[in-house]
C-alpha cells in the first residue's frame, strides 16, 4: 500500500510539473515584428537563434510543439528565440512546390530584424533549420554575402543538399547512414 502512494504522489508531482513548465512554456512567446518570438528575463543584450522549420512547419502533426519545446530550452539559456515562418506567413501547410529561396530570404530578413532590435546582441545571432529549412540555410550561406547574412553560426539538421557553405561555422547533424534529405 505504501508503494502505491508513493506511486500516486509522483505521478500527482510530475503532473503538476508538467503543467508548470507548459505555462511558463506559454507565457514566454510573444509575436513582435511579424514573428513569433521567444525572449528570456531582462533586457539584454542576449544571443539569439533563428529557427527555420523542415517541411511541415512549425507545427507537425508527428510533433505539434517540437520546435516551441526547442525554443523554450534556448529561452530558458538566456536566447531570444525567432521562427522565421516561411510558411505560416503565405499560408501554406507545407513546402511542396514552395521555392527554397523564398523560405532563405525570410531567414536573412528575419536575421536583419533580429539585428536591428535593441535587446539583441548583434554579434552573436545563429540560424538553426530542419530539413527543407536546413536547405535554406545553407542556400542563405551560399546566395548572400557575409554583410547580408547577419548571423554568425548555423546549425542544420537533415539538410536539404546544397553545396557545402564556407563563409560562418556549420554544424550539420545527419544520421549514420543518411545524407541530405532529398528535394
Amino acid at each position: 500500500m505504501t508503494k502505491r502512494v508513493l506511486y500516486t504522489a509522483l505521478g500527482v508531482a510530475a503532473s503538476i510539473a508538467l503543467i508548470l513548465i507548459s505555462m511558463s512554456h506559454v507565457m514566454a512567446q510573444t509575436v513582435e515584428g511579424g514573428y513569433k518570438i521567444f525572449r528570456p528575463e531582462g533586457p539584454g543584450p542576449h544571443p539569439a537563434v533563428v529557427f527555420l522549420s523542415g517541411c511541415s512547419g512549425f507545427t507537425p502533426s508527428f510533433a505539434p510543439k517540437h520546435y516551441e519545446l526547442v525554443a523554450e530550452q534556448f529561452r530558458t539559456k538566456g536566447y531570444v528565440v525567432v521562427f522565421a515562418d516561411y510558411l505560416g506567413r503565405r499560408g501554406l501547410t507545407d513546402c511542396h512546390g514552395f521555392r527554397i529561396s523564398e523560405a532563405a530570404g525570410d531567414l536573412v530578413a528575419a536575421a536583419t530584424w533580429l539585428k536591428s532590435q535593441p535587446f539583441i546582441d548583434a554579434s552573436r545571432i545563429t540560424a538553426i533549420g530542419w530539413s527543407f529549412g536546413g536547405g535554406a540555410v545553407l542556400l542563405a550561406l551560399n546566395a548572400y554575402n557575409i554583410e547580408q547574412l547577419i548571423f554568425t553560426r548555423a546549425i542544420v539538421y537533415y539538410p536539404m543538399c546544397q553545396d557545402p557553405p564556407s563563409k560562418v561555422p556549420v554544424l550539420m547533424l545527419l544520421g549514420g547512414g543518411g545524407q541530405c534529405s532529398p528535394e
